[in-house]
């Protein structure tokens, strides 16, 4: 090459922009005479990079968000498409920012230009089968170890080239980093990390702020201290600390952090702070999103580290309630409940079925933390255990859910089915603290009835669907009833309110619940009942708890009802 090289480097949203600058300055090093010019942000900027174009007003996430970007995108990438057709740079760097350097890549190839694409867009989580569009993509520098062989499978020419959080110095000690923030060093910290773009925190900080909050409520000796940006705003922090600039020694400090999902959750495994991932999007986005989602971790740290779970950290911390308790619950309470619904195969009546493989591993536990819990009837439950006679707790199955997350985290036994569908919920049961009993009425049933008998003979409390996995829906089946009176144990009714628009109300055989983000959900117990001897006992036991079973679902007025 006769005169110096000519390199467009392209990120699109602040993390690329800090991952962009780290090669620009590597570059630079090798490359005293190269010329760089880019779309990016202050730190491209500050590696010696002529910006071009400025990413700030740029960067969002979801896809509806995205819509509102689509002109100036387009503009963008027309001034782009036309720099590589007159020979202005020998060799394009692409940085993430998928849904607008897919185009840019494919523009640079019909123009000669060879492209690196830096941290590979992640679709083998939302499209695996448009790997295709990589064919304009000269080398894929990949991130994650198991991407290389993933994109190589593909026909796309693949190097792991190592993660760059692993690059950065170590974080200061944990004493060394509280004092720098101005925290107690003796006091545990929680840390706080809504993202780094304007758009996620705004939408995130309002849900954030108020878990912290409650988790003052409860434990006034937390120190909060939030990882803010200077491109967001962080309005009516009361106790939160904000710390600007680079968010490291809040990692170090904290004890636990709630993370937004994305890179932020690596950043928090790597400073060995246990977490709770969550995220908030467009409604309508999010729907799209778990949608086309191909992978069961929200977390990302998962992908790498092949875990079951939101993310290992998060298994670390005990199983917490991501970050503050529901209120209306006991502190530290914390259980789930018992299923094995059956999905029916294909159609309307597989639709609880592709909901809860979809949601199951993470995304769920990110809907169901937005939930808000109010409680009747927990004296009946104190009442129940005051006489040290073991609980059978009985719900319908078209409310399992949010019962299962009200309660996660007690030890809860759980009857499930052995169908296949089972499993998804065993390993979100799992998951959130139960221990589960496998079998049903037609898999395993007196497996799983005497395994719930011995867990009730132990004193522990179980719980399951008298009306699953099978149907007919909100008609009590005897084993439940039986196992209790077996056990001598007492049964409690369990039920789950949400209104008709609060929820969305799945077209499957017993009417699928879910609570919207941010629904009301009250969940209400009844008095706890005997289950007399003999078949007449168990005759009268089972209609007993059928009515108990509607009051606490659809209230005194509302028997025999079902919602909507």
């Amino acid at each position: 090459m006769s005169r110096a090289p000519r390199i467009y480097v392209s990120a699109g949203e602040p993390s690329g922009d800090a991952h962009a600058a780290a090669v620009v300055t590597a570059l630079r090093r090798r490359l005293p005479a190269a010329a760089f010019e880019a779309f990016g942000g202050p730190s491209l900027e500050a590696a010696g990079a002529t910006v071009l174009d400025r990413m700030e007003r740029m960067s969002v996430v979801g896809f509806v968000e995205a819509l509102w970007k689509l002109p100036a995108h387009f503009r963008l990438l027309a001034r782009v498409r036309e720099a590589f057709r007159t020979k202005r740079y020998d060799l394009a760097i692409l940085v993430d920012y998928p849904g607008y350097h897919l185009r840019a890549a494919a523009a640079a190839h019909a123009a000669g230009v060879p492209v690196l694409y830096y941290i590979a867009p992640q679709l083998w989580a939302w499209a695996p089968g448009r790997v295709r569009r990589l064919a304009a993509v000269s080398r894929l520098a990949v991130i994650l170890p198991f991407e290389e062989t993933f994109f190589r499978d593909h026909g796309v020419p693949a190097t792991f080239v190592g993660h760059p959080l692993r690059d950065r110095p170590p974080p200061p000690a944990r004493a060394e980093a509280r004092r720098a923030l101005g925290l107690d060093p003796e006091r545990p910290v929680l840390g706080l990390f809504p993202g780094s773009r304007a758009q996620e925190v705004r939408r995130l900080w309002p849900a954030f702020r108020g878990a912290a909050e409650r988790v003052l409520a409860e434990r006034p000796v937390v120190q909060v201290v939030v990882a803010g940006t200077s491109r967001a705003r962080y309005p009516h922090p009361g106790a939160i600390r904000i710390h600007w600039g680079d968010p490291r020694p809040v990692f170090a400090a904290a004890d636990a952090g709630l993370c937004k999902s994305g890179t932020t959750t690596l950043e928090a495994a790597l400073a060995d702070v246990p977490m709770a991932i969550a995220y908030r999007l467009n409604p309508v986005s999010f729907a799209i999103a778990i949608r086309v989602l191909r992978v069961p971790h929200v977390g990302l740290v998962n992908h790498p580290a092949g875990a079951g779970g939101d993310n290992p950290a998060a298994a670390r911390s005990g199983g917490r309630r991501g970050a503050a308790a529901a209120p209306g619950s006991r502190p530290g309470a914390r259980p789930a409940w018992p299923t094995g619904g059956r999905r029916s195969r294909g159609g309307a009546r597989g639709g609880a079925r592709r909901v809860t493989v979809g949601l199951a591993a993470g995304v769920m536990r990110l809907l169901a933390a937005t939930w808000r819990y109010r409680v009747r009837g927990w004296e009946h439950v104190a009442a129940a255990r005051a006489t040290g006679r073991p609980i059978v707790y009985v719900l319908w199955h078209s409310r399992i859910l949010p019962l299962l997350y009200h309660r996660r985290g007690e030890g809860m036994a759980l009857l499930i089915s052995r169908h296949r569908d089972g499993g998804y919920l065993t390993e979100l049961s799992e998951r959130w603290g139960y221990r589960v009993v496998r079998g049903s009425s037609r898999r395993g049933g007196e497996v799983g009835l005497l395994g719930l008998v011995r867990a009730l003979e132990r004193g522990a409390e179980v719980a399951l669907t008298p009306d699953g996995p099978h149907g007919p829906a909100e008609r009590v089946k005897p084993g439940a009833l039986a196992a209790a009176q077996h056990a001598n144990a007492l049964v409690v009714a369990a039920g789950a309110r949400a209104s008709e628009r609060g929820a969305w109300w799945i077209r499957s055989w017993d009417r699928f619940c879910i609570p919207k983000p941010f629904a009301a959900v009250e969940v209400v117990y009844g008095a706890p009942l005997s289950v007399g001897a003999g078949k007449d006992g168990l005759r009268q036991g089972v209609a007993a708890a059928e009515r108990a079973l509607r009051a606490v679902t659809y209230g005194e007025e509302g028997r025999g009802k079902r919602d909507g």
